[in-house]
This record gives structure tokens, C-alpha cells and sequence, in this order.
């Protein structure tokens, strides 16, 4: 992956979450240090754009609360963060250059217990509906992303994806990838047919509602190089990855090793009895 004079390198983390036990300051921190390390990596640390994808579980406005404590705040620590776009998308800028752009989203559970990314403003997206109903009503104007997760893709709910996925191939979906895969985790069985269908598979951090999860965001996503402006890839991000070949989008970042997935999956357990 080469860039030239006119393009810059943009990451993409397309499974972001903010968390209560979060400040703005930090989750900003942690995303550009992670942002600005995967960059780095590619010899490119001064010419990049990164992008977060900031999803909605049920019943959350973290976007909302974002965006308006920032209308009644100059800054958060080395951060100044502003609306775009009448208020549908955020640029958080600090010291030195440092420029991270927020894109709204929803993270839906579906009848079945899958989860489906919605990335773009939207309204209300209802939950349990069927998972093809996702696909069909919001694949031409959102980006829409299937995302891994633990234990989400095998037996029944593995083969509703699979035939889904088949069955709805001539529509604009994507399949997502999760930091919280672990590393040993070789083989996914719908990612291989994704490729077959000339799908693009979307890494994100997806930051569990654990103490130090926070630190994840920006750690792994999307990367591919562009000649657009700034602006313009936050408001138009959907048709500019669908029109990206898939060698032309690349993974950044690394997910967890073995013993941080057991870890991170006992905390969630132990949060969710407490």
C-alpha cells in the first residue's frame, strides 16, 4: 500500500463505543495515540485521516452527549471539539495537528441475537427485526456492518448469517471484524465467504463496558489511501469504502492475545452479575 503526493492514508476504527467511565479527554487521547501509532506504521504519521465510528447500543446518546457538552465547552484538556455538517458528524481537534473525526451509528441486536453496525446519522433504527430486514431497508444509504462476536456466528445463528448473506449478495453490506477476536482465532468461516462474494471485511476495536477497555479505541480498523478532503470522507464514508476494491482496504492494529480475551470476557460476565 503506496500513497502518492495527492493521497493521505485514512483509518477507519468502524466499531467504536464511549463508555460512561470514559472522559472525553481520554477517550480522545487514547483514540489519536492508537490512530497516530497505526499510522506510524505505515511511514505516514504526518499524512493521515482517522475516522471513529461512534455506535448507539439501546438506549444510548453518546454522540448527543458529546456533541452538546462541547456546544457548552471550549475544550476538553488538549481537545476542541466541533460540530460538522449541521451537527451530524464531529471534529475533535488538539495540540500539535492532531484531528480525529467522529461518524455517528447504531449497533442493533436483531431477532435473531446477531448485532448489525448502521453507520451514519439516522433516526430511531428499531431493534428484533430480522437481520435481512437491516440489510434491505438500510444498505443503500447507510454503511451496513455485520459484526463478529463471540459465539454470534456458529450453529443457527451461523447459518441464518450464511444464508443471509447469499441470499441478499447483490446488496451493499460489509462484514465486520473485532479487536476482541483473539489472534488464535484463525479461521472464520463467513469471512471466507465474504471474500468469495467480494465482500469487505471492516476491523474495529469494539471497547467492551469494562475499566480499560477505553484504551482500545482507534487500536484496530480500516486503512486505505484517498485523494479526498477531510470533510468529505466523514460525510460520504459509506459510498467511498464500497467503491474501494478489497485489496484496496487494508486491517491496521492487532486484537487481543489469548489471555486478554479470557480476561476482558470475565470481567463483562462479573459486570453483568453486579
Amino acid at each position: 500500500m503506496a500513497s502518492n503526493d495527492k493521497r493521505r492514508l485514512v483509518l477507519v476504527d468502524t466499531h467504536v463505543h464511549y463508555h460512561s467511565f470514559c472522559s472525553v479527554t481520554e477517550f480522545f487521547d487514547c483514540a489519536w495515540e492508537n490512530l497516530w501509532s497505526a499510522a506510524a506504521s505505515f511511514d505516514e504519521s504526518a499524512n493521515f485521516i482517522g475516522i471513529l465510528c461512534l455506535l448507539e447500543t439501546r438506549g444510548s446518546s453518546r454522540f448527543g452527549e458529546i456533541r452538546d457538552a462541547a456546544q457548552g465547552k471550549s475544550a476538553f484538556g488538549k481537545w476542541r471539539i466541533d460540530t460538522i455538517f449541521d451537527g451530524r458528524f464531529l471534529a475533535a481537534e488538539g495540540e500539535g495537528g492532531a484531528k480525529v473525526y467522529v461518524v455517528p451509528g447504531s449497533q442493533i441486536v436483531t431477532k435473531e441475537n446477531l448485532e448489525v453496525l448502521i453507520i451514519g446519522p439516522s433516526d430511531d433504527v428499531p431493534h428484533e427485526q430480522p437481520l435481512t430486514f437491516y440489510m434491505e431497508h438500510y444498505s443503500s444509504s447507510h454503511l451496513v456492518i455485520i459484526p463478529w462476536g463471540v459465539g454470534k456466528w456458529l450453529g443457527k445463528r451461523g447459518l441464518v448469517l450464511k444464508q443471509a448473506m447469499y441470499q441478499l449478495a447483490q446488496l451493499e453490506y460489509v462484514l465486520g471484524d473485532s479487536s476482541g477476536r483473539p489472534n488464535c482465532w484463525q479461521r472464520v468461516a463467513q469471512f471466507e465467504d465474504a471474500k468469495r462474494l467480494g465482500k469487505h471485511i471492516l476491523p474495529g476495536s469494539d471497547p467492551l463496558p469494562v475499566a480499560g477497555q477505553q484504551r482500545k479505541v482507534g487500536i484496530y480498523g480500516a486503512a486505505f489511501y484517498s485523494d479526498q478532503l477531510a470533510e468529505g470522507l466523514v460525510r460520504n464514508l459509506r459510498e467511498i469504502i464500497l467503491g474501494l476494491t478489497l485489496d484496496e482496504v487494508r486491517p491496521f492494529g492487532h486484537s487481543d492475545g489469548l489471555s486478554d480475551f479470557i480476561f476482558s470476557q470475565f470481567l463483562l460476565r462479573l459486570n453483568r452479575i453486579k
